[in-house]
């Protein structure tokens, strides 16, 4: 009951307005957040023919839609290949198909000004399958992959081909937190009844669900935030090119899916996490790396309380640039004491700094194009640049001697 309104809820549930929770492209309740719109394909508990899901998906195309966000998706393995899934299932495919390739016929333009055509968004399944779940599985949609609240993978998510990132999609257990079973999980939205005073007669307002269903409207809401962003900047982009943003805008887990590391499954068991890495898709999915890949921002990530090492010259051309001199940083006063920012300095092509507190922020770094010193007056000498440098400060986790992960990753 009420699995689509809890999807909704996650994606745009009104924000920092007090009440229930903060969804990830809601807005302030004024116009301002991302729109929904709710296609009827299933019928209770009977699944969805597939006409019925081909017609709701171009409806959604000729109505505007530019985001598929779909919690739902076969078994894995009742179709194990692409053109497989073309077969057999035709119908859904060329309607998914429509939806990514739209323009309006009078226009002849995609339904957003950021991006050329439809992007579509799926839950990779919940079998513990080491493979997602067609459709999602198609190489041309984003499947999603689901981690638990201590960032690891959840015990029901599936994983392998197919998969193409991770969210947070909840877990009803986790040896990490002393809460109630589901408090583990993600808060959203249910529907209810209320009486014309506005008193709820039916139903709860907010409930606790887990899935790959739950991580997959995180990821939508992300390129709800992500387009809309591209809009304000005038900035525009093929299907590939944006759905590139997202996939590479993301937070390492590899690092925490080695041979030796375990945490607990739902049920207390001990769970084995090195046959996940590589296999949750390119990582965790991240918001404000995808806001700084849109505009234009290098993102250096960095660990709270230990001495942070960047060689700047790498993130420059990837490396290939004469620009060899770093003249200075200038860190707002916000951004220092919000992070915690102190023992800032330039040692060579580094830059050194510690950083107490986790969170995000924008720095910069000036340095000298074409010669050792900027050029001016009585001097010949280089150009002076400056290049923003967004930093995203994380707890690390730390391994205990019987190999579980302790300390914590942050989803966002």
């Amino acid at each position: 009951m009420g699995h689509g309104t809890h999807v909704a809820g996650i994606i745009a549930a009104v924000n920092n307005n007090g009440i229930g929770i903060s969804s990830i492209a809601g807005g302030t309740g004024n116009g301002d957040g991302v729109r929904l719109m709710s296609i009827q394909m299933f019928r209770e508990n009977d699944g969805a023919e597939h006409a019925n899901v081909a017609a709701g998906i171009e409806y959604a195309a000729d109505m505007g839609a530019v985001i598929a966000q779909n919690s739902w998706g076969n078994n894995p393995g009742v179709i194990t290949s692409d053109s497989n899934y073309k077969v057999a299932q035709s119908a859904r495919y060329a309607a998914f198909n429509y939806f990514m390739n739209y323009k309006d016929e009078k226009t002849g333009k995609s339904n957003h000004s950021a991006v050329d055509g439809g992007i579509i968004i799926f839950a990779a399944g919940n079998e513990s399958a080491p493979m997602a779940g067609y459709p999602g599985a198609y190489n041309e949609y984003i499947a999603v992959t689901a981690l638990g609240p201590d960032g690891l993978p959840a015990s029901y998510t599936n994983y392998g081909p197919g998969c193409n990132i991770a969210a947070p999609g909840g877990e009803y257990y986790s040896n990490q937190f002393n809460h109630a079973k589901e408090t583990g999980c993600i808060l959203s939205t249910l529907p209810c009844e209320r009486d014309a005073s506005g008193n709820i007669t039916n139903g709860e307002v907010y409930g606790y669900m887990q899935g790959t269903s739950m991580a997959t409207p995180h990821v939508s809401g992300v390129a709800a935030l992500a387009l809309s962003y591209a809009e304000d900047l005038g900035k525009s982009y093929t299907t590939d090119q944006f759905k590139e943003i997202i996939l590479t805008s993301v937070q390492d887990i590899n690092a925490y899916l080695l041979d030796g590391y375990v945490k607990y499954d739902s049920n207390g068991y001990e769970m084995q996490l090195a046959p996940y890495r590589n296999k949750m898709g390119t990582g965790l999915v991240d918001a404000y790396r995808a806001l700084a890949a849109i505009h234009g921002m290098v993102c250096v990530p960095a660990v709270a309380g230990e001495e942070n090492v960047v060689n700047i010259k790498s993130l420059i051309a990837d490396g290939n640039t004469s620009i060899n001199t770093l003249e200075e940083i200038i860190i707002p006063d916000n951004v220092r004491k919000r992070l915690g920012i102190k023992n800032e300095t330039i040692f060579g092509d580094d830059l050194i700094f510690e950083c107490e507190n986790t969170g995000t922020g924008v720095i910069k770094i000036v340095l000298i194009g074409g010669g050792d010193q900027i050029g001016g007056g009585n001097s010949m000498g280089g150009m002076r640049l400056e290049k923003e440098i967004a930093i995203i400060v994380r707890d690390n986790y730390q391994v205990d001697p019987d190999g579980n992960l302790e300390g914590s990753q942050g989803w966002l």
